[in-house]
């Protein structure tokens, strides 16, 4: 069986190749440009959600050192006081809070 041959015309393709170096190049700088602004916008989205996760984690800590406050306040039948400290938008809130227990329920209301 005879394969068919093909004819390759070797000078109009190195012609082709030399014409399409410039195109190229330029693609390649234009998708390097394009995946360094997906990067930084990735970058910044994390860095804010880094930042709002750090927030969220302190006032976390802040809720379970008051919740820990009132749960260890003295139940006897007897009034206890606590006072929460809340930060919101950059301002403290003090909270005096009274408990007392009841068998088998404590209450907590607002001084």
């Amino acid at each position: 069986m005879d394969l068919p041959k093909f004819k390759v015309k070797t000078k109009s393709a190195v012609k082709t190749l030399k014409k399409s170096k410039g195109e190229t190049l330029i693609e390649v700088i234009v998708s390097l440009v394009v995946i360094l602004i997906l990067l930084a916008s990735v970058t910044s989205i994390l860095q804010t959600s880094i930042a709002f996760l750090s927030a969220a984690r302190e006032n976390s800590i802040e809720m379970e050192q008051a919740s820990k406050n009132i749960e260890g306040a003295n139940h006897s039948g007897e009034k206890s006081t606590a006072n929460i400290k809340i930060s919101y938008a950059g301002k403290q809130i003090d909270i005096p809070l009274t408990s007392e227990k009841q068998s088998p329920f404590i209450y907590f209301y607002k001084k």
